[in-house]
């Protein structure tokens, strides 16, 4: 005979009524979440967002229809990275919807920064000879900034 658990966890509790009250725990949902800056990079999870997993559906909430039509052409590139971040996973195709995206998308800015490489001796030397011939201070320290920022992210999404 079995000894009945009079405890139970909140967690079993929370994830037994949470699709009732419309909330989804999936396991997948937070390690898509966490990877996600890897699998799309910077500047598209700020206007895209794994929102659900419904049965081999991965449902992605955009904010703006550009993105909407990016993402739509990039759908192929992206359902490969998340197989090689989760291997059994389910998802086979990429539903976008046009919805609202976490205010913080669950990354802060330091994160990001992480995700940057450090500038090689040679990115360093090459943007310094390609902005010497700028007479304009601010142009050229803009286009320091633009030239770090590309190089600094060239190599993350490998």
């Amino acid at each position: 005979m079995k000894k009945k658990r009079f405890l139970t966890a909140f967690s079993d509790v929370i994830g037994q009524n949470a699709s009732y009250w419309g909330f989804y725990f999936d396991k997948n949902i937070q390690i898509l979440g966490r990877a996600w800056p890897k699998i799309v990079g910077p500047s598209i999870m700020n206007h895209a967002w794994p929102y659900r997993i419904y049965n081999d559906k991965l449902i992605v909430n955009v904010d703006h229809p550009v993105w909407h039509q990016e993402l739509r052409m990039l759908s192929y590139t992206l359902l490969t990275r998340i197989r090689e971040i989760l291997p059994s996973t389910p998802i086979r195709h990429i539903e976008l919807k046009l919805g609202k995206l976490p205010k913080d998308n669950c990354i802060s800015k330091e994160s990001i920064a992480l995700q940057k490489k450090s500038l090689s001796p040679r990115d360093e030397a090459l943007i310094s000879h390609s902005t010497q011939s700028i007479g304009d201070e601010n142009i050229r320290e803009y286009a320091i900034r633009a030239m770090t920022s590309a190089l600094s992210h060239s190599s993350t999404k490998n």
